[in-house]
């Protein structure tokens, strides 16, 4: 990776080890009544303070999800883990939020992840990742996985535009 001035540059292409930016951490916090019960793709510093979290040893991928109160991922920008969130939540875990690359035309979001999401916020803007010292080269949006759509709503209107999700298969809210 690049240094500038002891700070990595971000370059999505070296590494997927890029921590959530704090903008991002504290509303999910609130959201979730002050704390993160899970973080199934994280360093082994927890750097979201998640009560438990798997790290890359861990693999978060094998792990199951279910029995959490609450679900916080920002993973490695793979189909294995967009895959892993969806069956997950399809499976019944707890409320979860996903900070995810935007890409909502792609195939992966329009077949995987969007159709069990009840709400996304894309966020204005790009963010900065963990020490990185310019944001990241890409749009970033949150998902939501869960029935409190107008508590997301409000917790992170602030960060961009809000949408529910409607599946177009039966054009019902999902």
């Amino acid at each position: 990776m690049t240094e500038q001035r002891g700070k990595e540059t971000f370059n999505p292409d070296r590494s997927d080890d890029y921590p959530s930016p704090p903008e991002i951490v504290n509303p999910v916090r609130e959201f979730f009544g002050g704390f993160i019960d899970l973080d199934p793709a994280t360093g082994p510093d927890n750097p979201v303070r998640a009560r438990h979290f798997f790290t890359r040893e861990d693999d978060g991928l094998s792990q199951s999800w279910q029995g959490f109160e609450s679900v916080y991922v920002n993973p490695p920008y793979t189909p294995e883990w967009y895959r892993k969130i969806a069956d997950e939540v399809n499976a019944g875990a707890a409320e979860t939020i996903a900070l995810l690359k935007a890409s909502p035309c792609t195939r992966w979001a329009q077949e995987v992840i969007l159709p069990p999401a009840s709400a996304c916020c894309f966020i204005k803007g790009r963010l900065t990742f963990g020490n990185a010292t310019s944001p990241a080269g890409f749009g970033s949006w949150l998902l939501y996985f869960g029935s409190q759509r107008r508590r997301f709503a409000k917790v992170f209107g602030d960060l961009g535009w809000v949408v529910p999700t409607t599946n177009p298969n039966n054009g019902t809210k999902t």
